[in-house]
């Protein structure tokens, strides 16, 4: 259960502050209150993100 609920050690992959950091959050939040996903797909969200962020840096 609070692998499903509790996603914020996941914030470690994301700037400090910021409009990804707030953004991520946001994200984090939605995911936690999504009862009908596994961890397994939580977690290759939040993989496609960083992975996102990192391949355009230069937009941010």
């Amino acid at each position: 259960f609070h692998e499903h609920k509790f996603l914020d050690h996941h914030l470690s992959k994301f700037p400090e502050k910021g409009p990804v950091r707030h953004f991520m959050e946001l994200i984090l939040v939605g995911l936690s209150k999504n009862p009908h996903m596994t961890i397994k797909e939580k977690i290759s969200h939040i993989d496609w993100f960083e992975d996102y962020f990192k391949n355009n840096k230069s937009l941010f």
